[in-house]
């Protein structure tokens, strides 16, 4: 069981099991930030994501887990909140990329410029078809249209896998704000996509 009580901060009551053994604890979180659904906070060390039942990009992640790729987060589910119309998720702190991160900042602005080109690429294709853009096309395209290191194109191509998965309206989307790094300077890929359709709404 799980309650929340959160404005400014979080507070999280867990219930747990550990050998058997009902273990309860509070944990107090300060809030990270917010994408277009999901809201972040963190106690410094784990970062707790709360999402409504109807946004899949943790699940997207949480597909890929078996990989184990150093480009893509270890991402948990933990429980959801029905009452509220989420879903809790758990995942490690990550620093945010910024331009001294020299090596993953070019990857990633030449990933977003590649994608941005094949937007527009697609959007003519949609609108010339009378069709819905499809997020599908435009990130695969993204991957086979940049210069990236392999382990880079190893990890867009199993994010892109699973997001076949829940549909062609899934994109790509290189933001800073989406992208961490980790330890070693390796760019890491938080939240890297979003439902078109979804947007439309």
């Amino acid at each position: 069981m799980i309650k929340l009580k959160y404005r400014k901060q979080l507070q999280i009551d867990f219930e747990l099991q550990l050998d058997f053994d009902g273990i309860r604890k509070s944990v107090w979180l300060d809030y990270l930030g917010s994408g277009q659904y999901c809201k972040a906070y963190t106690d410094g060390i784990i970062v707790y994501l709360l999402a409504p039942f109807d946004e899949y990009g943790k699940d997207i992640l949480r597909d890929c887990q078996h990989a184990a790729n150093k480009h893509i987060p270890k991402i948990e589910y933990i429980d959801d909140l029905a009452d509220k119309g989420l879903r809790l998720f758990k995942m490690p702190y990550i620093r945010t990329i910024t331009a001294k991160d020299k090596i993953a900042w070019g990857i990633m602005k030449a990933l977003e410029k590649s994608r941005l080109e094949q937007w527009t690429i697609e959007a003519r294709k949609a609108n010339k078809e009378k069709r819905s853009k499809s997020g599908y096309d435009i990130s695969f395209a993204t991957i086979a249209n940049t210069d990236i290191p392999a382990s880079v194109k190893e990890a867009l191509e199993l994010i892109l896998g699973s997001m076949a998965n829940y549909g062609a309206s899934f994109c790509f989307e290189f933001n800073k704000r989406n992208i961490g790094v980790g330890s070693k300077g390796n760019i890491i890929f938080r939240d890297c996509v979003f439902d078109i359709d979804k947007l439309r709404r």
